[in-house]
């Protein structure tokens, strides 16, 4: 089988849902380096679960929620026991920080805690994940590594709507082709382990991608993404770098 064909007739996108809902995510958390990846990830993780309520005015928001809530179910224990209690207090202060820099705001309202999301004023100061991408990170991880998947997921779709800016730099609409490190810098983090978690993000069909050999380059060994559901146009755009020799091969 040619290796451009591998997401032809996969069953595991078959199975993908064909509605394809996103929800926007604040493109300013991405600039501020005193936030850590577990903060990005934890606000994305909210973004992700909060839904907009008519009594709030409309606001994206979190009901009922604190920080032992979060606990549970972001890691998802069999029970309270051992160090837990370290844990939670940890979410307390991502949250507590998050509120800090205006990402979120905190208050009760007929007795229940409720976590308001950011405005966000249009959607040039949004960028927007795939719901379904985002349930898949949330149900088959647990604990801080579901925070850093969601926040690397973020980053590079953030990436790719970067890319989108530069129209003489023919990479396509919808595809990331750049070092690691644009990611990495984005979450505060290190490229190495940023590529660990696009490991588990392509293994588990969030991201597609194809390994290339380039020319000239000191690294000629690089992933080129997509979203999953952008399968198809990452195999025209690979497609095409071959054809105009800015690819020299495919090799997975």
């Amino acid at each position: 089988m040619d290796i451009l064909d591998k997401y032809d007739n996969d069953d595991k996108l078959t199975d993908l849902p064909k509605t394809n809902m996103t929800l926007a995510i604040d493109k300013r958390i991405f600039d501020d380096k005193n936030v850590s990846i577990d903060e990005i990830g934890l606000y994305a993780y909210l973004a992700f679960i909060s839904g907009r309520v008519g009594e709030y005015n409309g606001k994206r928001v979190v009901t009922n929620y604190k920080a032992l809530d979060l606990y549970k179910r972001i890691y998802k224990p069999k029970g309270l026991s051992g160090s837990y209690r370290k844990t939670v207090d940890n979410i307390e202060k991502m949250l507590r920080h998050l509120e800090e820099l205006g990402y979120i705001k905190r208050f009760t309202s007929m007795g229940y805690p409720i976590i308001a999301m950011s405005e966000i004023d249009d959607k040039q100061s949004s960028i927007l994940i795939n719901v379904v991408n985002a349930k898949i990170i949330t149900n088959g991880t647990s604990s801080r590594q579901t925070l850093k998947l969601l926040a690397t997921y973020a980053a590079l779709k953030l990436c790719i709507s970067e890319r989108r800016k530069r129209p003489k730099v023919d990479t396509g609409k919808k595809v990331f082709d750049m070092p690691l490190g644009h990611v990495a810098n984005y979450v505060n983090s290190d490229p190495r382990t940023i590529n660990r978690y696009l490991q588990w993000l392509r293994t588990n069909y969030v991201l597609a991608y194809f390994k290339v050999v380039l020319p000239q380059v000191d690294k000629p060994m690089r992933c080129v993404y997509s979203d999953i559901y952008d399968h198809k146009t990452l195999r025209e755009n690979v497609e095409y770098r071959l054809r105009k020799g800015y690819v020299k091969r495919v090799v997975e």
